[in-house]
């Protein structure tokens, strides 16, 4: 019977696998430190609790075009409420792009190795997903861009700073990219950490999307809270495609408590540039680190020597550390993304590092 059912479904969907993200498993009381998906160290401001604590009207659905959250959104980010969408994260973004732009057999550029769910929403939309890889340094191969787009080509998706790699694209070659006349989804996930921001090019552009997000700064991972900035008849559009009431009046609650209290969010990312600085040093000092990149975000990715990536996760994970292992990725397989964590997190891991180091 159940094989009859599937036979009921799209059929690009079999062959899908659901994202398993690691979880760890808790041995008596043993520590964890959850290092490998980008968060907060240092959690959300404590505004967000107050705020969702104090607020009393839950039973009724939040405001569906969001006007009084745009707004603030667009006093932070300095853009008009007519540029913005906010949605559940940057994730439920670029499906919805993927929705509206992408059919069967239109072409989306990719620059792996980038945030893998580029892919995943081109291949859900039945597009053609075209990869440009990216140079040997991470750099993008803008040249090799704007030699694969064709008249079906209809996305370029564009990490920057990219994830995993820490780095930051040039304004000028995004640019270049925007010259070309296809959409460029500009995903700037981790921009507060560093990067150059393409916000002040909109204007001139308006075949570019920019991504942004409160998941990373400002410590709302759990409650999903992303927007868009973009042209306002694409926002227009969004508007129109996307679900009514798609985040939840408790995410908006939270999001308006940030803006309305910037110092602490700011106070958390300015403890995580200055630890960014401080790691950054002591991981050069990791014998088994071949390389460590300069990063712009909130993390590192580390090489590790000999083809020992794979062990050093284990036992990482063996003393309760969970960072971030590629498997069997051609690119990333002698790599580690670590994200930075509390001070006292930053050195214990340094510490079992170092240790592992004589180990192995």
């Amino acid at each position: 019977m159940k094989k009859d059912v599937l036979k009921l479904a799209r059929p690009h969907f079999l062959t899908l696998a659901a994202y398993v993200p690691p979880i760890p498993e808790e041995k008596g009381n043993k520590r964890i430190i959850k290092l490998d998906q980008n968060e907060c160290a240092y959690g959300c401001p404590p505004c967000v609790a107050e705020a969702l604590t104090d607020f009393k009207e839950y039973h009724i659905y939040s405001d569906a075009l969001q006007t009084k959250l745009r707004e603030a959104i667009g006093k932070y980010c300095g853009a008009p409420k007519e540029n913005i969408i906010a949605s559940n994260g940057s994730n439920q973004l670029i499906d919805l792009i993927c929705r509206v732009f992408v059919e069967k057999g239109d072409h989306v550029i990719n620059c792996p190795p980038t945030f893998e769910l580029f892919k995943t929403s081109t291949l859900l939309s039945e597009g053609t997903l075209v990869e440009v890889p990216r140079f040997d340094d991470f750099a993008l191969d803008v040249d090799g861009v704007l030699q694969a787009v064709t008249p079906k080509t209809k996305l370029i998706f564009l990490a920057t700073p990219n994830n995993p790699t820490g780095n930051s694209t040039p304004s000028k070659d995004i640019v270049r990219l925007l010259d070309s006349g296809v959409i460029v989804v500009v995903d700037e996930a981790y921009i507060e950490f560093g990067g150059q921001g393409m916000l002040p090019y909109l204007k001139d552009y308006p075949n570019m999307i920019i991504m942004r997000t409160f998941s990373k700064w400002a410590g709302l991972a759990g409650l999903r809270a992303g927007y868009a900035i973009a042209h306002p008849d694409i926002i227009n559009l969004f508007m129109a495609v996307r679900l009514p009431y798609v985040m939840s009046i408790a995410t908006q609650v939270a999001v308006m408590a940030v803006l309305q209290n910037l110092q602490t969010a700011e106070e958390f990312l300015n403890n995580t540039l200055a630890e960014r600085e401080r790691v950054a040093l002591m991981l050069k000092q990791v014998p088994m680190f071949s390389r460590v990149l300069p990063s712009e975000t909130n993390f590192f990715l580390c090489q590790v020597k000999d083809g020992k990536a794979a062990l050093v996760d284990r036992k990482l994970k063996e003393r309760g550390i969970i960072i971030r292992y590629y498997g069997k990725d051609p690119v990333l397989k002698d790599y580690l993304r670590i994200t930075l964590g509390t001070p006292e997190e930053n050195d214990i891991v340094v510490s079992a590092l170092k240790e592992i180091s004589i180990e192995v």
